[in-house]
């Protein structure tokens, strides 16, 4: 089996660190321009093929401790890289909370609660069935934008994994309810609980981390064509 290109370790490493496929194959591909730069210059000067090989390995590094400094360098470059288990626990909350605030106040526009009266009742069945479909769709939409920013900040996989568990076990303490009386007002109760008797869809526990397997496994998938990666036949 041919052993993969020095560029092809290289952005393997970097993927499964959990870095994005546009920064792990840019890296790899600067990374094995040099190392053709290194083994070409060597060859000219009489080496052989493996001893240009073997110069390149001593300028440049091995490719795990390549990775391993690249990693350790773009976590350290934002705050929620520096702080990820308090960073991604906070932003899988704030994320919820934003989610709701902001289709919740939509969703109430839409349906006349703002400007409700006696002659104009608010429009409840659809305001509840909007309610829905903002808890439906936050099972998949949170947990997505928690892999996301942890991707594009370079703070790698486990960061992310926390923050859609964090989702998870909002998911599974987290009620609201919607209460109208005709000719009263309104109430919204948020809160969170838990009791077996009361537990919400399954669904809603383990969408988080399917949203982050498949993020994952996406990520992790393999180029069409690889050879960019691969020396050129002079």
């Amino acid at each position: 089996m041919r052993k993969p290109s020095f560029g092809a370790e290289i952005r393997s490493r970097l993927l499964r660190a959990g870095f994005s496929r546009v920064y792990a194959n840019r890296s790899a591909r600067e990374l094995q321009e040099h190392w053709d730069e290194i083994v070409a210059e060597c060859l000219r000067n009489g080496l052989s093929e493996s001893a240009a090989q073997n110069q390149a390995a001593t300028r440049l590094g091995s490719a795990d401790a390549l990775a391993n400094e690249f990693t350790a360098r773009m976590e350290r470059s934002s705050w929620l890289g520096r702080h990820p288990v308090l960073g991604f626990a906070l932003l899988g909350l704030a994320l919820t909370i934003l989610w709701w605030v902001s289709f919740g106040s939509l969703a109430a526009s839409l349906c006349g609660l703002f400007a409700a009266s006696e002659q104009n009742p608010p429009r409840m069945e659809t305001f509840k069935a909007s309610f829905d479909w903002i808890r439906a769709t936050s099972y998949i939409a949170v947990p997505w934008l928690c892999c996301y920013i942890a991707e594009h900040y370079f703070c790698g996989w486990r960061p992310a994994l926390w923050g859609c568990l964090v989702v998870a076990i909002h998911n599974a303490m987290h009620f609201m309810r919607l209460s109208y009386v005709a000719r009263a007002h309104g109430n919204v109760t948020w809160g969170y609980g838990f009791n077996f008797a009361a537990m919400p869809s399954i669904l809603a526990i383990v969408s988080p981390l399917a949203v982050f397997a498949i993020y994952r496994v996406f990520n992790l998938r393999a180029e069409k064509r690889n050879d960019i990666y691969e020396p050129k036949a002079c």
